[in-house]
């Protein structure tokens, strides 16, 4: 007895060559869980491979010594057991293909099985019944002719093609790339399953067989990708590694470094216009710097890093100086310095500047609802409506303001 195992219609043949069942064969059967049969008349048993789970339509191909003598008993592992096959109408004086058991032509012999091994046992069940060829077919469709050959495929022991297409073997590549590869069979590709370092990334079911791989999950450096292609018969390949080279542009997290170099903190007493001087550096460059005074805005410097501050603008006494630098990057990280000078101009008489709160450029209405929203409130020195440089907003204050509205500055 021989075994041959087809693919494409998973047929599963076993061919037995002019058994008479009622001569000696092989002698005795596996234990089973079956119920015990007579097995004097002899037991044929057998071992195939089931490819794929499911339905499976059992052929016999089989003559009768008479007509009461046409049948056999059919098990499979111990799960099938002593399935009467044929048992009328079955041809004495040539062999004939039967599907049917027990006496019906209408009840045909169908079984599920597991893909895997499988044992089969032929069991004697009558004098003289022979049979020469078994096929267990899932194209219930095909009714075997001859020797069986028209429902016979050739086995597929074939594996598919495959390749990496892209990226390229030892390219460099950041953010979001497609990772493809070209799949071919001489049956068909089932599934294409993609790999990087070993590990599986994706399982593509259709052509064009493709995964788009976030680099941005792994650190820069070097790493193999492939792939590995299924045909229907369970073969597969996998293909030639390739090398890439993760190299993404890594987030600026760092904000400048940056100092003030003029003023020097508390030093002073300073007079008229001063240079408020900085250095300030960055791996992406510095996109501005941003001067206050006393927390209020006074300046944006692109193409300098020194601001030339009229101190005659301010008020006698202390006051705070903050330098903040931005990169390229946008960073909210910015770098900040602050130092405190000490203004000392000779003089409180307060100058157009005191009073355009505002930053129009002129005393104005704004500078006016400024003073007035502020008014009896206590502020910081020279702003918000304070013109008299005493921290508080007052009459004098307004009387100042008066004095100098609608002068340019």
């Amino acid at each position: 007895m021989t075994n041959a195992l087809r693919n494409t219609k998973f047929a599963i043949i076993a061919t037995v060559t002019l058994l008479v069942l009622m001569v000696a064969l092989t002698t005795g059967r596996a234990e089973a869980a079956c119920p015990t049969v007579d097995t004097s008349r002899g037991t044929v048993t057998s071992t195939i491979n089931v490819p794929s789970s499911g339905n499976y339509r059992v052929w016999t191909r089989m003559q009768a010594s008479s007509s009461t003598n046409d049948s056999y008993v059919l098990e499979i592992d111990d799960t099938v057991c002593g399935v009467v096959v044929g048992d009328t109408g079955v041809s004495t004086s040539s062999w004939q293909w039967v599907d049917y058991k027990s006496g019906s032509t209408s009840n045909k012999v169908t079984v599920n099985l597991s893909a895997g091994q499988h044992t089969v046992r032929m069991i004697g069940r009558e004098d003289n019944v022979k049979l020469d060829k078994l096929l267990f077919l899932s194209d219930t469709s095909c009714t075997p002719t001859g020797f069986g050959e028209n429902c016979e495929v050739e086995t597929d022991t074939e594996s598919p093609n495959i390749s990496i297409s892209s990226p390229t073997n030892n390219s460099s590549i950041s953010g979001t790339v497609i990772v493809q590869a070209n799949a071919s069979d001489n049956v068909g590709v089932t599934k294409v399953e993609f790999y990087i370092n070993d590990t599986l990334l994706n399982t593509d079911l259709q052509s064009p067989y493709s995964y788009n791989l976030n680099t941005e999950q792994y650190t820069n450096g070097s790493y193999r990708l492939s792939a590995r292609a299924f045909d229907a018969a369970g073969n597969n390949r996998r293909s030639d590694e390739i090398t890439i080279n993760i190299n993404n542009v890594l987030p600026d997290t760092t904000p400048p470094q940056l100092s003030i170099t003029s003023p020097v903190n508390g030093g002073g007493p300073v007079s008229g216009t001063i240079n408020v001087s900085s250095v300030a550096t960055d791996e992406s460059g510095i996109d501005r710097l941003e001067i206050f005074v006393d927390n209020n805005k006074v300046a944006t410097l692109t193409n300098s890093f020194t601001y030339q501050l009229d101190t005659t603008q301010y008020s006698k006494g202390s006051h705070t100086i903050k330098v903040v630098a931005f990169d390229k990057s946008a960073n909210a990280n910015s770098a900040e310095k602050t130092v405190t000078i000490n203004i000392d101009n000779g003089s409180t008489t307060p100058t157009p500047r005191d009073a355009d709160f505002n930053n129009s450029g002129e005393v104005d209405l704004g500078d006016l609802a400024i003073l007035i929203l502020n008014y009896g409130k206590p502020v910081s020195v020279g702003t918000n409506g304070d013109c008299t440089g005493d921290g508080a907003v007052d009459l004098a204050d307004l009387a100042t303001l008066i004095l100098l509205y609608g002068r340019t500055v």
